[in-house]
């Protein structure tokens, strides 16, 4: 996120707090707005110890998280409606990662330090979408295996990176 956008004032807070709180043992460099990794590289990075910590989404790495991705589909996802639906569908999230062997085996490679859901997939714009035949034409923003969907409709996938 660019340097200052609302939820990279989180990442620079963090940034300036955890050495406090590990008394100097660790040092926090902020690249905002991927000045040192473009997103493309980032898992990439991590493996290669360019970077020690990324934030990113798994919706841009669809073939590295074919099956993590299945909570993204429509209908199939979390309800985030709530606090209290928020913070169980963290919990699911976790149980998922944790429990079902073939996605462990997505994350074999990282520590996953925080794995944060979107809300079950919507589509907001100006054009209803009430059948496949209302994808044609349609260019639709997202990331992940959602946009394989809409491609396959006859829509034109125009990647986004997740809010």
């Amino acid at each position: 996120m660019p340097k200052g956008a609302a939820i990279a004032k989180g990442f620079e807070w963090w940034a300036e707090e955890f050495p406090k709180r590990t008394n100097g043992r660790y040092k926090v460099e902020v690249y905002p707005g991927q000045s040192l990794i473009k997103i493309p590289a980032s898992l990439d990075a991590v493996k290669a110890g360019v970077a020690e910590i990324v934030m990113t989404s798994t919706g841009s790495f669809e073939t590295a998280f074919p099956v993590s991705l299945c909570t993204g589909l429509p209908g199939l996802g979390w309800d985030m409606s709530s606090v209290e639906k928020a913070y169980l569908a963290h919990e699911a999230q976790w149980e998922w990662i944790n429990t079902v062997p073939e996605v462990s085996r997505e994350y074999q490679d990282f520590k996953l330090l925080w794995p944060f859901q979107l809300d079950s997939y919507r589509l907001f714009g100006n054009n209803e979408v009430r059948s496949a035949a209302d994808f044609q034409g349609l260019k639709v923003g997202g990331s992940g295996v959602k946009m394989e969907i809409v491609k396959a409709n006859g829509g034109a996938s125009v990647h986004v990176i997740p809010p």
